[in-house]
């Protein structure tokens, strides 16, 4: 089967379109779904990240702000790491689109790694949230529910 030029183009620019679209998504769920317990320090990954984490910390009730600190203090290594990660599989896309030729292949596995190390620090983020629910009260597990977990 033969692929017109004008097909790569154009499947080509639904990629890109589709890349900054997954960048600018990526960062709002980052910046809205994951808004707690990474305490603020030098080194920590992502500014917006670390913001809306601390703003979650702000609104849940004090015993567990502690208890949810507590919780992303001991995952802080992992997930500094897979933040690390993706910003790093995120550049080597960049990197890919800006090249004087482009390189579908290359350009495709780059952009499957960006949605596996996405896909992990969700994992891990859950995760540490599906640690600590059981040890929040009922307003703490309220508060970090909305709107985090209510989208449609």
């Amino acid at each position: 089967m033969t692929v017109s030029p004008r097909l790569l183009s154009l499947l080509g620019l639904a990629l890109v379109v589709s890349l900054g679209i997954n960048l600018f998504l990526g960062g709002l769920m980052l910046g809205r779904d994951f808004g707690g317990g990474l305490p603020v320090r030098p080194g920590l990954a992502g500014g917006g990240m670390r913001a809306a984490l601390e703003q979650l910390l702000k609104e849940l009730p004090p015993d567990d702000r502690d208890i949810m600190r507590d919780a992303f203090e001991g995952h802080r290594a992992d997930i500094v790491d897979r933040v690390q990660a993706l910003r790093q599989a995120r550049q080597q896309v960049a990197r890919l689109l800006k090249a004087p030729s482009f390189d579908t292949a290359a350009a495709t596995a780059a952009m499957q790694t960006v949605r596996e190390r996405t896909g992990a620090l969700q994992q891990a983020m859950q995760a540490v949230v599906l640690q600590t629910a059981p040890l929040l009260s009922q307003a703490g597990r309220q508060t970090l529910a909305a709107p985090r977990w209510q989208r449609p």
